[in-house]
């Protein structure tokens, strides 16, 4: 006598197909039975833009410059990002900019490059909720720069919701074997599901000297100064991600 196939309904709540019990894949979704034991990994971009102005504004500024927070080769990740903060110098009006719609970025005139520290916050109900990456927003007097760094934030077993708009952000489900040596980053209180960020390789160098109005550290908000590339060189070049071997991640 043949057993009668055995259904349930996929996991996730925004889902709710029912399929057969021995699946491995829900067809409606993609959701996978195996995804409950991994990690998802998903890239960023931070960067910045400047120009020299062939004349200074009426304050003085020599640069026009935008920085911002995006996701990699045109993933959206506004599926994961609730909104981005720019902690700009103090000497610009309202320093603290929140953006809550893409494209995450923020433009200004200046004369001197500063460490600008950019809190990243995530659509997620539980922890962590938000990273916080310190950026050096070099200027450059005889070339423009077109600066990107990326950036890759590892979650360790997200809930189901938060695992879905990662993965519609671009992210990658991977296993703890496949994943990358981590990080933490400094984040608002201990993490219920710890988050871990990949820094990329180092560039060589030291940071750009500053103009007193606008290249003060910000020593409450961040730990550690992040190094820039030295003058002269272009600034268009992408730093790779290391590959070291990861630690386990469940």
């Amino acid at each position: 006598m043949l057993g009668r196939a055995r259904f349930e309904q996929c996991p996730p709540s925004s889902c709710g197909e029912v399929q057969r019990r021995s699946s491995a894949r829900c067809c409606a979704c993609g959701y996978s039975s195996l995804m409950a034991s991994t990690c998802v990994q998903v890239n960023l971009e931070l960067g910045h833009r400047a120009t020299y102005r062939k004349k200074p504004t009426p304050e003085g500024f020599t640069h026009d410059w935008s920085v911002f927070v995006r996701g990699p080769e045109g993933n959206n990740a506004a599926h994961f990002i609730d909104k981005v903060v720019f902690h700009l110098h103090e000497s610009f009006p309202k320093p603290k900019r929140a953006v809550k719609e893409p494209p995450y970025e923020v433009s200004e005139s200046g004369y001197a490059g500063f460490l600008l520290p950019i809190e990243v916050y995530f659509k997620n109900k539980e922890e962590p909720r938000k990273v916080q990456f310190q950026y050096d927003l070099f200027l450059y007097t005889d070339m423009p720069v077109n600066n990107i760094r990326p950036e890759r934030l590892t979650f360790n077993n997200p809930s189901e919701e938060f695992r879905r708009r990662l993965i519609k952000g671009g992210g990658v489900a991977v296993f703890p074997e496949d994943s990358s040596k981590m990080v933490s980053p400094a984040l608002t209180g201990p993490p219920a599901q710890p988050l871990h960020r990949q820094h990329p390789a180092k560039d060589k160098g030291k940071i750009p000297k500053s103009s007193s109005t606008s290249s003060s550290k910000d020593g409450k908000t961040v730990s550690k100064e992040a190094k820039g590339p030295k003058e002269g060189k272009t600034a268009s070049k992408e730093p790779k991600f290391s590959t070291k071997e990861a630690k386990n991640c469940s």
